[in-house]
């Protein structure tokens, strides 16, 4: 077997690629994400397998990756194996891929499957102004995505997770109010503190207050986490600006999402 480092141009990923025979099937919506991944600069070529032929010089592993890069029209330096025997053949691919939770993890980090939802819902607001998860598969983001959206909320995940923590023990809705709490500290990080209090304690609010609201429609079984996300945004509205006769907090799937103000 023979391992160098080659800096593949979408050219030779096409040529590549015409050598694969009896590779797995092909996930368009995969190629998609790393392809975007390539486009961005977000992407780790070493983090990765190395692209692999076998003994006959043909693709055994790597046809998504090259197949994205063809897509992303980037070219990048591979490390690449050659004269892999059938026997590894066989066992490629048979483990998990590390995920968000993963990586948090080996940060240190705590509550990791939760900061990995979040984050993922914080992707999608700041991709289409939905404080929810993106629809589809191949609008879901990749690891990388996740992570750059990490760094550059740093300092408010500790704190979401500290205000929130009391909120879900009380309530349903998980990794919507981390992620709710980050979109509004973002606008106001003071506001957003009093506003999260509010919501925990229910101390000194009365009938009219936005999040008294708020938490009689937490206090009902069945809570939808999209329809959670559109009332927290509003609640927020309506506290930030002032009104004290609200008597609920409506919001339906057909209507607009509202925007954090």
């Amino acid at each position: 077997m023979k391992v160098e480092q080659i800096f593949v141009t979408p050219e030779i990923a096409a040529r590549w690629l015409a050598t694969s025979t009896g590779n797995r099937n092909v996930s368009d919506r995969h190629v998609i994400r790393l392809a975007r991944d390539m486009t961005t600069g977000a992407w780790q070529p070493d983090e990765g397998t190395p692209i692999r032929f076998d003994v006959r010089g043909c693709l055994c592993d790597g046809q998504h990756r090259l197949m994205a890069l063809i897509r992303s029209h980037q070219s990048y330096v591979f490390t690449v194996e050659t004269g892999i025997i059938e026997a590894a053949i066989r066992v490629m691919d048979t483990g998990r891929p590390r995920s968000v939770s993963d990586h948090l993890t080996m940060m240190g980090r705590t509550n990791t499957v939760v900061t990995a939802a979040a984050l993922a819902i914080i992707y999608n607001y700041r991709q289409t102004g939905v404080l929810w998860r993106a629809n589809g598969i191949a609008n879901m983001p990749t690891c990388a995505e996740l992570l750059k959206v990490l760094e550059e909320c740093e300092y408010l995940i500790p704190e979401a997770l500290t205000y929130v923590k009391s909120i879900l023990s009380k309530f349903k809705g998980g990794a919507v109010w981390v992620a709710a709490y980050v979109v509004l500290a973002e606008i106001n990080r003071d506001a957003a503190q009093r506003f999260f209090t509010s919501i925990e304690t229910g101390e000194l609010l009365r009938a009219g207050d936005p999040i008294y609201a708020l938490r009689q429609y937490l206090e009902r079984r069945n809570i939808l986490s999209i329809t959670l996300s559109a009332k927290i945004v509003k609640a927020w509205n309506y506290y930030r600006a002032g009104k004290t006769n609200v008597r609920d907090v409506q919001w339906q799937s057909a209507y607009e999402f509202p925007k954090p103000r």
